[in-house]
């Protein structure tokens, strides 16, 4: 793998001088993965950490497992590094050809107590892991795995667990379309984070965003006790009351919205520097919009090459009318904003410049501070 310094050729020299010091003292470590651990498999991995540190024998070693990516990582001193891919590799070989499993039938919305943590608790009190499908899927089905001996122990943990707090669905109102509208409202606010802040002993799961195309009902989720839930309920009720007639899908190119966003924007909100597809800015024209109407604009992800942009009388501004009248005639005037907007746009030309990539980074400049003058 050929790498490039450039600069001055003296410091080069010494830059080249370096990089082949650190490839010399590298060569006697290794890096090696585990991958595609069966997801089953992964939690009794886990659990046995202490086994691969002993399989070192004090040697200098690192390990990481990413649960998600169902791969473990192990870095350090060659011939320790081989010592524990062989204790790991052993380790599912055996874990695999033991394991029998059982289905079972459980509501989805059950399911949520069955992730996270609580694989953990049920494989420490039952020696046995539960896997259930993911939350796109409309399957029911859970599987627990375990010896066969375990197996009533772990249907006992996974059911003790499914039924151990109060679980609400709330529905998020329909048709479809609005609550599509509701769900994107939610996500690009934060409003699942900022619901759990004032609720903490509720945990709060809203579906995913990629999810919302191809769902017929979307749900939102609120476990905890029965009283603690009820309370964040009627938040979100609150909250659904004011959206209703608040929000409206307006058609604009994809092409254009980011023309739209550079022109019409400066720079982000402080208010929501985690949410770059919520376009609420200071000191411009979009930021003028929501003081004079009032209104958001949500901008979808450009990989999505969704032509619409969501507008929503914001719910929670001080000034905000509770009038149905009220806010559809500020979204009313948001669109024919929004829309003036997209014919401007419309007229925009682009054009490719050919620049050796080396030189990317010199055109750009740091931050971006070189193509921005």
């Amino acid at each position: 793998m050929p790498i490039t310094v450039i600069g001055p050729q003296p410091l080069a020299c010494e830059a080249r001088d370096l990089i082949q010091q650190i490839i010399t003292s590298k060569r006697a470590r290794t890096t090696q993965r585990v991958r595609d651990i069966p997801p089953h498999v992964v939690p009794f991995v886990k659990a046995r950490y202490s086994a691969f540190v002993e399989a070192a024998d004090g040697g200098d070693v690192e390990l990481s497992l990413k649960s998600v990516q169902r791969e473990v990582t192990v870095s350090g001193d060659r011939e320790v590094v081989l010592r524990v891919i062989e204790a790991i590799k052993s380790t599912i070989a055996a874990v695999t050809a033991s394991l029998t499993s059982v289905k079972i039938q459980l509501p989805k919305r059950q399911h949520r107590l069955l992730i996270g943590n609580a694989v953990g608790e049920i494989l420490a009190s039952s020696k046995c892991v539960v896997t259930v499908p993911p939350t796109e899927d409309a399957s029911e089905e859970i599987v627990i795995w375990g010896q066969a001996e375990d197996l009533g122990n772990g249907v006992t943990a996974v059911m003790t667990r499914a039924n151990s707090q109060y679980i609400h669905e709330f529905r998020l109102p329909g048709p479809i379309a609005l609550s599509r509208q509701l769900l994107t409202y939610i996500h690009h606010t934060g409003y699942a984070r900022t619901l759990a802040a004032a609720n903490p002993a509720v945990s709060i799961f809203t579906p995913e965003l990629s999810a919302k195309s191809n769902a017929s009902v979307l749900n939102v989720d609120l476990i905890g006790e029965k009283a603690l839930v009820d309370a964040a309920v009627r938040q979100v009720s609150e909250l659904m009351g004011k959206l209703i007639g608040a929000t409206k899908d307006v058609p604009v190119d994809w092409l254009v919205h980011k023309v739209i966003q550079g022109k019409h924007a400066k720079r982000y909100s402080p208010f929501f520097p985690r949410h770059p597809h919520l376009i609420h800015f200071s000191r411009c024209r979009i930021r003028q919009l929501h003081e004079s109407h009032n209104v958001l604009l949500f901008f979808p992800p450009e990989s999505e090459e969704q032509s619409s942009v969501l507008l929503v009388y914001d719910p929670t501004s001080p000034s905000a009318s509770p009038s149905p009248v009220e806010k559809a005639k500020n979204v009313e005037e948001a669109e024919k904003e929004l829309i003036k907007w997209a014919k401007d746009a419309a007229d925009v030309k682009s054009q490719v410049i050919a620049v050796e990539k080396k030189w990317h980074s010199a055109v750009i400049g740091k931050g971006g501070t070189t193509l921005n003058a």
